[in-house]
C-alpha cells in the first residue's frame, strides 16, 4: 500500500479520502505537520521559490519513496517544484479537480461575487514528452 502525502491549502475532505481510498489503493494518508501546513498556506511573496524557502516541506517529502502518493496544490511555483521532484522520484502526483459555483450579488453600484468549490475528482500530473515530426 502506497502512503499518501497530503500538501493543500485545506484539509482534506471526507469525499477526497474516499476517492483516495477507493481510487488509488490509499489507506495510509500522512498529513504534514502544523508547521509545514502554515508555511503552505502562505508561502512569502517576497522570496525566490527555491531549495532554502521549500527546505522544511522537502526534508517532511523526504521520506516519499517509489511508488507513493502526492496530494499538491497551493503557491504555483512552489507546488511546480514540488511536482517536478516528486516525478524524479517515481511518486504518483495527484490535483483536485473543482467545479466553481459563483453567486452574484448587486447593490447599487457594488458587485460581490462568491464562490464554492466543489471537489470532483483526482487527476493525475502527468510529464508529456513532445516530438514534432519534420518532413
Amino acid at each position: 500500500m502506497p502512503n499518501t502525502y497530503i500538501l493543500l491549502n485545506h484539509t482534506l475532505t471526507p469525499k477526497q479520502a474516499q476517492e483516495l481510498k477507493e481510487n488509488f489503493n490509499s489507506t495510509n494518508i500522512i498529513m504534514p505537520p502544523q508547521k509545514i501546513s502554515d508555511f503552505w498556506q502562505q508561502i512569502p511573496t517576497d522570496a525566490e521559490i527555491g531549495e532554502e524557502l521549500l527546505k522544511p516541506v522537502l526534508e517532511w517529502l523526504s521520506a516519499m519513496q517509489n511508488g507513493d502518493i502526492l496530494v499538491i496544490q497551493g503557491e504555483f511555483g512552489a507546488t511546480f517544484a514540488l511536482v517536478g521532484l516528486a516525478l524524479e522520484k517515481g511518486v504518483k502526483v495527484l490535483h483536485s479537480v473543482t467545479e466553481r459555483i459563483a453567486t452574484e450579488s448587486r447593490n447599487g453600484e457594488l458587485v460581490e461575487r462568491n464562490y464554492v468549490f466543489e471537489h470532483k475528482r483526482f487527476r493525475e500530473y502527468k510529464k508529456i514528452v513532445y516530438s514534432v515530426i519534420e518532413d
